[in-house]
C-alpha cells in the first residue's frame, strides 16, 4: 500500500460583503471557527484608514481549496452573508504598494487584483 500525502499550499481568497464593522480578528475568528487555519488577514480600508471598503483577502494552509470555499461562501458575520472566491493574486495591496512604491501606477506598475 502506497501512503498518500495530501498536499498543504497557502492560498489566498477574496472574501466580499463584508459588514463596515468587521474588522481582521472577527474574519480571522470566523475562518477558524470552520477548521481554516489562517496565515493572514487583511481587510482593505479606504485611503483614511478608518473605514472598511467591505472586503479584503485570507491566506489559508489548505489542501483542498475548493473546500474552504465551499464552507465559508454564505457564512454569515455580523448579520451579513459573505462571498468567498480565490484572489486573483497572492499578494496584498499592502504588499503590492511596498514593491512598486517607486513607480506610480499610472505608469504601468502591476494592478494588485490582477
Amino acid at each position: 500500500m502506497e501512503n498518500e500525502q495530501r498536499r498543504h499550499v497557502e492560498r489566498t481568497y477574496f472574501v466580499g460583503n463584508l459588514a463596515w464593522a468587521v474588522d481582521e480578528a472577527a474574519l480571522r475568528a470566523a475562518f477558524e471557527e470552520k477548521g481554516h487555519r489562517t496565515s493572514l488577514v487583511k481587510i482593505s480600508r479606504e485611503a483614511d484608514g478608518e473605514r472598511s471598503r467591505g472586503f479584503g483577502f485570507v491566506r489559508v494552509l489548505t489542501d483542498d481549496a475548493e473546500a474552504v470555499i465551499t464552507s465559508m461562501y454564505g457564512f454569515e458575520i455580523e448579520g451579513r452573508a459573505i462571498r468567498v472566491d480565490y484572489s486573483t493574486s497572492s499578494r496584498t495591496r499592502e504588499e503590492e504598494t511596498t514593491t512598486t512604491t517607486d513607480v506610480p501606477r499610472s505608469w504601468g506598475a502591476r494592478s494588485w487584483t490582477r
